[in-house]
C-alpha cells in the first residue's frame, strides 16, 4: 500500500498562505491491470487521488506496491484499465496522446 503526504497553499506574502480547491490531477477509483486471464497483475486497485494547484505531494511505500505505475499514469506514460483520470476538468481518456 502506498502513503501519500500533501503540504498545500499559495505563498501570498512572506511566510503566509491561502488555501484554496482547484484540481489539478484527479483520480477517482483508478485501476491498472497486466496480463490476461490467470496470469493478470493488478498493479493498482482503485486508487483514489486529488492533487490541487500549488500543492506539493510525496508518494511512497515499499517495492512492488505499484508507485511506479502511478507515475506513470499521472505522467501520461501509460493509461488506467478502469477509472477516470481528470487532468484539469478534462478527462485524460478523451485526450490524443
Amino acid at each position: 500500500m502506498a502513503w501519500y503526504a500533501r503540504m498545500s497553499g499559495r505563498m501570498v506574502g512572506k511566510n503566509k498562505f491561502t488555501l484554496f480547491s482547484m484540481a489539478l490531477i484527479e483520480l477517482k477509483d483508478v485501476s491498472k491491470l497486466y496480463g490476461f486471464g490467470d496470469a493478470t497483475t493488478l498493479a493498482l486497485d482503485e486508487v483514489n487521488l486529488m492533487i490541487e494547484e500549488n500543492e506539493f505531494v510525496a508518494v511512497m511505500g515499499p517495492s512492488g506496491c505499484g508507485i511506479s505505475t502511478l507515475m506513470n499514469l499521472i505522467g501520461l506514460l501509460d493509461r488506467p484499465t478502469h477509472g477516470d483520470y481528470i487532468l484539469r476538468t478534462r478527462h485524460v481518456s478523451k485526450l490524443r496522446i
